[in-house]
Formats: C-alpha cells, structure tokens, sequence
C-alpha cells in the first residue's frame, strides 16, 4: 500500500527594498509563517523548490533544534534595485530536483580543528578563536587533506595570523574597566571550557555551534555562538546569547585583529561595522599579502568602538539570556572575495551593511 504524498503549495511576494542590485541574496523564512508547508514535510519528505518564473530553484529545510519538526526554509533570490517579484514554493514536487549543489559544509575534524564553510572561504576555531583558509577558487576544501595549509597551495592557504589577539570576532567580557577575553591560550590550563557541535550541514546553508563557558569574579557566564554561512557568500551570520554574571546588563565587545601598518575603518549604514585591511606580513602566513576582515552589529547594541592593546573592538551591550545578532566576514586579496585595495573592501562593507540591516521582504499572496 502507498503512502500519498501531500504537495503543497504557497506563493509569495518578495520585494527589494534597497536601491541597488541583490545576486544570490538568502531569503530565510520561519515555518512558523508557513505552517501549510511545514505539515507537510518530514525527515524522509522534505524536498522543497522555489518557482521564480520559468527557474526552479533548489531550497532548503532546516531543523534547528532536533526535534524532527523543520523551523526555516532558506532560498536565494536575484532582485533588482526595488523590484517585487512573485515566487511560488512547493513542498514534496511530483518531480523533485535533482540534488542541489552543495556549497556549504562543516567538517568536526577538519584540517586544525572544527570547521565550516561556504564555496568562497572555510573558516575553523581553535580555543574560542575563529581562523580564516582563503581559496583561490569556489569550492569545499575541509574534507579533503590540506598538508602544509601555511603554505599556499593550488587551492588557497590558510591566511591570518591571529597570535594573541581574538583574532576575527572573538569575544571579551568586561568588568569594569577589565577586558576578559573568551579564549584559551595555546599550551596553558583552558580557562574557557569549550564544545562544538554542527546543527545543519546543507548545501545551501550550514550552521554550527560553539559554547563558551568561564567563571570571573561576577560568576559563572554561558556564551552561545550559533554561527550560519551561506552558499555563495563569505560572511557569517551569528546568533550570540550570553547568560549569567551577577547583574541583568552584560558589556561584550567583539575583536578584530589589529593589522600594524594596514588600514582600518569604520561606519555606520543600517548596521555599525568596523573593518581593517592589509598584509600581516608574519611568517606563518608568510605570501597571503593583504586579508580583509570586520565585523558588523546592529547600531541599537553598539556603545561605541574601541581598541585594546591587540585588536580593535565593538562594545556592545545586551540582557542576559537574549539572544543578539551580529556579522563577521573576511576576504582575501589573492582569492575569493577579492578586494586588492582598502576602498573596495570599505565599500563592499557599506553595502553589505545595508544589505544585512534590509533584509529581502515578503508576503504571501492569497489564492
């Protein structure tokens, strides 16, 4: 006896709301505004494609919380400066697509550590600090072997030198006028005790885990790091939720490494960013040349900016147990994303800044 298979169908409106271009934008949408579509997809059925016109594309179906229930879809969409344009998604198509191609991933046990990626960068973390590999070409690299990923190879290398720093996006608590950071430092007692774990590893996103745990002399605090990266894009999208300490308002800062003899920047366009750009010019990344990096935070967090003696921060504020989002990307001037010169990295920050901060739209449009 067959099981019938129930297809469903919504279609929505999504509109640009910027004044320039979008290309392979990630539209997510909450299940929770699409409960039709929701129903009818399980562990075993849950093919989902995005009709746009006489183009099918591929979505995806995420469960994040491992209750076999899905939470998000996430689809990318083309859109033109302010253009509205109607979409049709369906759940479990009579004619499925093939596999989409896969463009993100994650790899526990990847070379040096826990990693994840997109086709344009990998990014790993090693004792609460995040780690940048550059590639030449869109590909996935943390599955295959990466000897020598110092070196530059056919494939890319591994570009930064974070030192003592908290290298891109790592975190510091404070207490006062005291910075503490969030890492562990190399050969010493972990002070932080760490764990990683993946949630989604799809083609089309991927999102991995990390939480941070450490005592100071306001208590016991928890950090949460819910980190997405997308197909087709470099930055990384993080959810942050830190509970504890001994009062209700907790004072954060993200770092970005300080580059001596780079440039550095600042702005504010939807979001407040900070960016730096430049070569290193340490031995272990002996021939990257110049890397760009920043961080970008909703403005209504955001104190001010700063600097410590090794890196350059945000410091921001937040509740305890609320969860706030923030960005980190990086790029290469030898690879994927490309940005040979501070003024074209500046500029690629404003516009992703506005990008972030206006998100696609959407309605449904009713039968």
């Amino acid at each position: 006896m067959k099981t019938s298979v129930l297809l469903v169908s919504v279609t929505l409106k999504l509109t640009n709301p910027l004044s320039f271009d979008r290309a392979a934008e990630p539209v997510v949408i909450s299940l929770d505004n699409l409960p039709e579509l929701r129903a009818a997809l399980t562990p075993a059925r849950s093919a989902v494609v995005a009709h746009d016109g006489d183009k099918i594309l591929p979505a995806q179906a995420d469960d994040l919380d491992g209750d076999g229930i899905f939470d998000e879809l996430v689809f990318f969409a083309d859109l033109s400066a302010r253009e509205t344009r109607t979409i049709t998604l369906i759940a479990n198509p009579k004619l499925p697509p093939s596999t989409a191609e896969k463009k993100t991933a994650t790899n526990p046990n990847g070379p040096g550590g826990f990693g994840w990626e997109s086709n344009l960068i990998a990014y790993r973390t090693y004792c609460g600090r995040i780690d940048i590999f550059g590639k030449k070409k869109a590909a996935l690299i943390l599955h295959t072997p990466l000897d020598h990923y110092h070196r530059e190879a056919d494939w890319g290398m591994d570009i930064f030198y974070i030192g003592p720093s908290v290298g891109l996006g790592g975190l510091l608590l404070w207490e006062g006028k005291r910075a503490i950071p969030v890492v562990n430092e190399a050969g010493q007692p972990e002070k932080v005790k760490i764990t990683n774990r993946v949630i989604v590893d799809g083609p089309l996103r991927s999102v991995v885990e990390l939480k941070l745990k450490l005592q100071t002399p306001q208590g016991q605090f928890d950090l949460t790091r819910r980190l997405a990266i997308y197909a087709d894009n470099p930055y990384m999208e993080e959810q942050l939720t830190i509970t504890g300490g001994k009062g209700n308002e907790i004072i954060y800062s993200p770092g970005l490494i300080k580059i001596d003899k780079g440039q550095f920047g600042q702005g504010q366009d939807g979001l407040t960013y900070i960016w730096n750009w430049g070569n290193q010019n340490h031995p272990d990344t002996a021939g990257a040349e110049e890397i760009s990096l920043a961080l970008l935070a909703p403005s209504a967090n955001v104190i001010g900016t700063d600097a410590t003696e090794f890196d350059h921060i945000l410091r921001c504020r937040t509740q305890s147990g609320v969860p706030q989002r923030q960005y980190l990307v990086a790029g290469w001037s030898k690879g994927l994303p490309q940005y040979k010169t501070a003024g074209s990295w500046s500029a690629y920050i404003a516009a992703l800044a506005q990008r972030l901060a206006a998100p696609v739209q959407w309605t449904r449009e009713e039968k």
